[in-house]
This record gives structure tokens, C-alpha cells and sequence, in this order.
């Protein structure tokens, strides 16, 4: 059997959009003859938990846990307000954590896991000479596992993958960061060098190459997120009594759906029907500026429940209740190109109808081709929104939706693809 070392910060029992894909390529690996040998963090700066994902981990994985030092863990126990998750610290506006930021952005590049590099390059390669793989893997954010990917190809001849689950220097969150000119410099240098010296570069979205420095674009291929079937035991059946529409993941400042909330209020107002039987469903860390926009909105605030951080399998049960799903992206054109959002497979394993907005030039328009029953729209496309609602609201019986269309974005299906591109490598060195 084939060895495959696989460096991710993310890991059960902790939990994340991080976690999930990962997490599911180990999972089906054993099925094409490959052994995932998995290193992570023993205490990732993270407080999410999902004990419920470690029954996905295959008897066949070796997990390495070596504790971590991060710094942003010093500032979650030092913030003068107590914050709890990376997301909310980085919109948090007071002097301490603006000067934070500074710090991160500006001494640690490209992220504040770069301490952990070079502890892990010693005990990797020590590993590895005893047990050795066919090929590394490294996944970020947070980039700096690349880094530690870098290290061990320096000393080991096997192939050495870079797996892009967002882009490196022009990650999104990177704005909040007050990097300087000269540091963003040093990221893009750091990006180019990793970039040319890695064997193969693989991407959640295919134009994630152009948000990239300049590589061999021959080396870069997409293997999307996907769905697994396992995880799904879906009522084909979709209720429009009650009417629920749910969100589930980060909702953060860049993913306030004004539009959205102006439509459904003034339906709910309009329409004591639809009012008796609405709901809209929360599920996640929610930023405070989209609860001041709610605000102005009191009808739908009403009907809006909030169900904090659930399991994946509490998600996936919301799916199971809900007439439609709701994908808000983050409504930038500069983050769009490298951007499909995980959930969106599960969203079409789930066989709701799917109503999302963001740019409208996003990577994932093509995925809505010929379903009638979801669509994208611009943000601040009101008539477009105000059809799609009017359109499911006209729906007076329960109905089903077949998704069979999908099935090329199944867990089991992608790993298939990665292990063509694991074989490949192993040819060509």
C-alpha cells in the first residue's frame, strides 16, 4: 500500500470548514490502496469541536500530534472582550486587537504558524527516514504548512503537493491585516517560491490560479470540495409548510445579504400566509454587524432563529427540514475568482432548492446550469431575489428535486481523481 503524508492544521475532534475535506480524502484513500499519514497540531487555535467527525477517520490512518505555540492563542486569552474565534478577532475594532492585527500581519508571514515550521521540518524528517511515504501534501490556510512541505522536499526526494483551499497572498482577510507594501512583497516572494518548488499545485476552484504569482501552470489542477453520501439520508420530500430557509457556516461582514433581508421582510409584511409559516435558520459564527442589520428589519428578526455553532450532523439534519438553502459568498471580486464555497456540494447532496449570491462573476455560476430550481444573483440584485422567493412561495404542495447530476463532486469520486494525480507524480519522479 502507498503512503501519502498529509499536513493540515485541521483535524477532528476539531471542527471547521478546514477539517471536512481532508478529513474525507483519508477517509476513502484505503479504497485505492493508499495509507494516509496524517500531521497535525495537538491544540490548533480553534473552539470548535465535533467529537462526531473522529468516527470518519479510517482504521487504516496514522495521525502524528505534536503541540503548537501560536500567539493567537495569547491574544484569544488576552483580548479585553474575551473573543472566542479567529473570524471575530479579526473584526473586532478595538485599539488592542487593531495593533494585534499589525503584529500578525506584519512580523508573521504569512501567517502565525510559521513557529511551528521548523520544530515540525526536525521531527518530520526524523519520522520519515524510519517510515517513509510516496508523497506529501500539504493543505492551507494556514499557509505556513506549505512552508513545512518546502522543508521536508529539501531533504526527502518525494513528490510534494500543495493543496489551496483559499489563495495565499490575496486571501481576503489579508486586507484586515494593515500589511505594509514591503510586506506584501515578502508574502508574494514567499508565494513564488513555493509555488515553482512544489511537484503540483491542486485548487478548490478553477481560477484560483489568478489570484497566484506567476508558476508552471502545468503543474495546477482542481479537485474541488464535494459531498459525502454516507453523511447523507435525505427526505427527498420538500415541505413549503412550514417554509424555512436556512444558512449554515461563517457569516461575516463581507456576506450580509441586504437585499435578502429588504425582500423577505417586505414579504413577510405583505403576506400573512407566508408570515405564518416562515422561517429563517442561523447556523454559525455570525458576525455583529449583520445583527445591527436585522435590526432594521423587526417582522423577519422575528421569524430569524440563531442556532450558534452545531455539528456536521446537526447541519445536516437542518438541510432535512428546510424548503430552500441559502449560499452567501463574499461579495468581492477580488476574492471570487478563488472561491467556491464547501458547503455548496452538501447543499446539492441535500436536493434543496439553493438560492446564492455573491459576485457575479463567481466560479460556481456553471454548477447551476440547467436546475431550475436554484440560481445566483448579485447582492444587491432585489428583482432577481424578489422572483426566486415569489417563484418557491407560488409552490403549494411538498416537491421533490433529483440532484443525480452531481455526482462527480462525491468524496469518493474526488479522491479517485487526487489518486490519479498521487500515481502520476510517483511516475514522473
Amino acid at each position: 500500500m502507498n503512503r501519502i503524508l498529509i499536513i493540515t492544521y485541521y483535524w477532528p475532534p476539531y471542527a471547521g470548514s478546514g477539517v471536512q475535506r481532508w478529513l474525507k480524502f483519508a477517509k476513502f484513500l484505503p479504497q485505492f490502496e493508499w495509507q494516509p499519514v496524517v500531521y497535525t497540531p495537538e491544540n490548533p487555535d480553534t473552539p470548535l469541536l465535533d467529537p462526531e467527525l473522529v468516527a470518519d477517520i479510517p482504521a487504516e490512518a496514522e495521525v502524528l500530534k505534536r503541540k503548537i505555540w501560536d500567539p493567537s492563542a495569547f491574544v484569544q486569552k488576552s483580548s479585553p472582550k474575551g473573543v472566542k474565534d479567529g473570524y471575530s478577532r479579526m473584526e473586532d475594532p478595538s485599539r488592542f486587537m487593531k495593533l494585534m492585527k499589525w503584529i500578525r500581519g506584519n512580523i508573521f508571514v504569512p501567517d502565525s504558524r510559521i513557529l511551528w515550521v521548523s520544530g515540525s521540518i526536525k521531527y518530520l524528517s526524523k519520522y520519515l527516514k524510519l517510515n517513509p511515504v510516496d508523497v506529501i501534501v500539504t493543505s492551507g490556510p494556514p499557509h505556513s504548512m506549505h512552508l513545512i512541505g518546502e522543508g521536508l522536499a529539501k531533504k526527502i526526494d518525494v513528490p510534494w503537493i500543495m493543496d489551496l483551499r483559499d489563495p495565499m497572498s490575496q486571501l481576503i482577510t489579508n486586507q484586515e491585516l494593515y500589511m505594509s507594501i514591503r510586506t506584501l512583497k515578502k508574502y508574494r516572494r514567499i508565494e513564488s517560491r513555493l509555488l515553482n518548488r512544489a511537484s503540483a499545485i491542486i485548487s478548490t476552484a478553477p481560477r484560483m490560479n489568478e489570484l497566484l504569482e506567476d508558476f508552471d501552470e502545468d503543474k495546477f489542477s482542481v479537485i474541488t470540495n464535494g459531498f459525502d453520501h454516507d453523511d447523507f439520508d435525505i427526505d427527498p420530500i420538500i415541505t413549503v409548510n412550514p417554509f424555512i430557509i436556512t444558512y449554515t457556516g461563517l457569516l461575516n461582514k463581507y456576506r450580509i445579504p441586504h437585499k435578502l433581508l429588504k425582500v423577505l421582510d417586505t414579504s413577510l409584511n405583505a403576506n400573512d400566509s407566508f408570515k405564518s409559516r416562515f422561517g429563517l435558520r442561523i447556523a454559525g459564527v455570525v458576525t455583529e454587524e449583520f445583527h445591527h442589520e436585522l435590526e432594521r428589519y423587526p417582522t423577519l428578526k422575528s421569524k430569524t432563529t440563531f442556532l450558534g455553532y452545531i455539528s456536521h450532523k446537526e447541519v445536516i439534519e437542518n438541510y432535512n427540514n428546510s424548503t430552500a438553502l441559502l449560499l452567501l459568498m463574499n461579495n468581492d471580486d477580488r476574492d471570487v475568482a478563488g472561491s467556491i464555497p464547501g458547503k455548496l456540494f452538501e447543499y446539492l447532496a441535500a436536493r434543496r432548492p439553493i438560492l446564492s449570491l455573491g459576485p457575479e462573476n463567481s466560479s460556481l455560476i456553471h454548477l447551476f446550469t440547467g436546475d431550475q430550481h436554484s440560481a445566483h444573483f448579485a447582492y444587491n440584485d432585489e428583482t432577481g431575489i424578489k422572483s426566486f422567493i415569489e417563484q418557491l412561495l407560488s409552490r403549494e404542495q411538498p416537491f421533490t428535486l433529483d440532484q443525480s447530476s452531481f455526482e462527480a463532486y462525491s468524496r469518493k469520486n474526488l479522491t479517485a481523481r487526487l489518486v490519479r494525480l498521487l500515481e502520476q507524480l510517483i511516475r514522473q519522479s
